[in-house]
């Protein structure tokens, strides 16, 4: 964990104690941090803490692959240029067609989420003559974001709710954070599944 700076060092430790107090304490999501399996005892019951969290983080991935960067894709064979934007076909999994992707993003997200994510300004994925493509190009991250931490809160056997703590980093010291954020992710269970149906990507 990095150093807190000492400015905001007293701050800090009472927002976080308050934090932990009324959502529980927070684990980084290691291996190290894990006191117990994350097998789920019931596929319809809530995940258990370890296994939300390694949910998120596949989700947050797929999540990146959609509205940061993209898929692996076969940049060695040629492009679709379209609205002079390089398209290239997408080489991921089982993942062939646009039916496909959705069929894919629907183990992790509503149907909303979705819907959002595939109807961007520019869009970064097309099905060409019955195959996905996708756009070549990235975004980046946000440099001030750095390392996260997680608080579980389970609201009810059909809906649960994960809190991330994010450390904000100095704009001229990247190693040391300076304040954090919290942003809450909400896993429902719609029609027998779960899903995200509020992810509120912040890198």
């Amino acid at each position: 964990m990095r150093k807190w700076a000492f400015h905001g060092l007293l701050a800090l430790v009472l927002a976080s104690l308050l934090l932990m107090t009324s959502c529980g304490s927070f684990l980084d999501g290691s291996e190290e941090s894990k006191s117990h399996s994350t097998q789920k005892k019931d596929p319809n019951s809530p995940p258990e803490t370890e296994e939300m969290i390694q949910i998120y983080k596949e989700a947050k991935a797929v999540y990146e692959y959609m509205m940061v960067s993209h898929f692996p894709l076969r940049t060695s064979e040629s492009s679709v240029i379209i609205e002079g934007m390089d398209y290239y076909r997408v080489e991921f999994d089982d993942i062939e067609t646009m039916t496909d992707l959705k069929k894919y993003l629907k183990k992790y997200f509503s149907d909303l989420i979705i819907d959002e994510m595939l109807n961007q300004d520019i869009k970064r994925y097309r099905e060409i003559d019955g195959a996905l493509y996708g756009l070549n190009g990235d975004r980046g991250l946000n440099p001030v974001m750095g390392e996260e931490q997680f608080a579980y809160n389970e609201s009810s056997d059909t809906k649960v709710r994960l809190e991330v703590m994010v450390e904000i980093l100095g704009e001229d010291d990247s190693e040391t954070a300076i304040s954090y954020e919290s942003y809450f992710f909400v896993y429902e269970k719609l029609e027998g599944k779960w899903v995200f149906t509020d992810f509120p990507y912040f890198r």
